[in-house]
């Protein structure tokens, strides 16, 4: 009973190692990674898979075209950790409800097997006796009712039940940091897209604080209108980009009496000092 003890207590720890490095990063490769590779450094896993969610992009060279059904999406392989690390072979797309894999995205459930020779669900009997494989171990990455992929191992030993039942919860654990980190790279990428469209408008364009009175963003048109790099000009006092610093003054004064201002005409300054006109539109933002 000490020793069922012993061993519950050390997988346990084995798979909160893995979830605190899956954990601690939102780059969504280094996520997929740290689960797959983590199962087969701490899990003892023979081969560590990921499939995520995505477009049907291969269907002409696909090794899966006779089982599609669905050109508009298909499984991924994203990460491969093990036996195999490469992403392009013939699993590298799986049809939706194909195979174990697609079938278990498509939901027929998850597979718990430590005879894959003779589960009638584990296909390709000669790669699995060349590779010595006893047990798998397949769930879909699920996240507020999304499918977002399926995980899948295989391992040269027997697994029990306990076991299986951690994998499943892991699982689970999985999916939400993976949905974390893919809600961060869309993040990213609508920050990326914000800032291309912000520097390049052709016209000079500055974010800055109404409390503090400093430059939170200048794009780089505006940057060339004040003779400084646009990172220059970030941390900068607004008041002394003003020719006459009381001219912030009255543009607040406007801005809290009619809630903008447009075409309004104010003097600023060069950083050698040289004046010039403007005339800029103000619109508050609350952030």
């Amino acid at each position: 009973k000490v020793v069922e003890l012993m061993e519950h207590s050390t997988q346990e720890k084995r798979f909160e190692r893995v979830a605190l490095k899956m954990t601690s990063s939102l780059e969504l490769h280094e996520v997929l990674t740290s689960i797959t590779q983590g199962l087969v450094d701490e899990v003892d896993a023979t081969l560590a898979r990921i499939w995520l969610m995505g477009p049907g992009d291969l269907c002409c060279e696909c090794f899966k075209v006779d089982h599609c059904t669905n050109q508009q999406k298909c499984l991924h392989l994203i990460v491969s950790a093990g036996i195999h690390t490469e992403t392009n072979g013939e699993m590298r797309r799986v049809p939706l409800g194909a195979l174990k894999i697609g079938g278990i995205a498509q939901g027929t459930g998850s597979i718990s097997t430590n005879d894959v020779m003779n589960d009638e669900r584990i296909y390709n009997k000669a790669w699995l006796k060349e590779n010595d494989l006893h047990s798998f171990a397949g769930h879909p990455l699920i996240f507020g009712g999304e499918t977002l992929g399926v995980l899948g191992l295989f391992s040269r030993r027997v697994i029990e039940q306990d076991e299986f039942n951690k994998i499943a919860l892991f699982a689970n654990q999985a999916a939400i940091a993976i949905k974390n980190a893919q809600l961060f790279e869309t993040l990213k990428e609508s920050e990326a897209e914000r800032k291309a469209i912000v520097e390049s408008t052709p016209n000079p364009l500055v974010i800055t604080s109404k409390s503090e009175g400093r430059v939170l963003y200048a794009n780089p048109q505006f940057g060339t209108a004040f003779g400084l790099p646009d990172d220059e000009l970030v941390g900068r006092r607004v008041r002394d980009l003003y020719y006459d610093p009381s001219d912030r003054n009255k543009l607040l004064d406007e801005i809290s009496q009619t809630g903008s201002a447009h075409n309004y005409e104010m003097r600023l300054k060069k950083e050698d000092g040289t004046p010039f006109w403007v005339s800029a539109c103000v619109q508050p933002l609350i952030f």
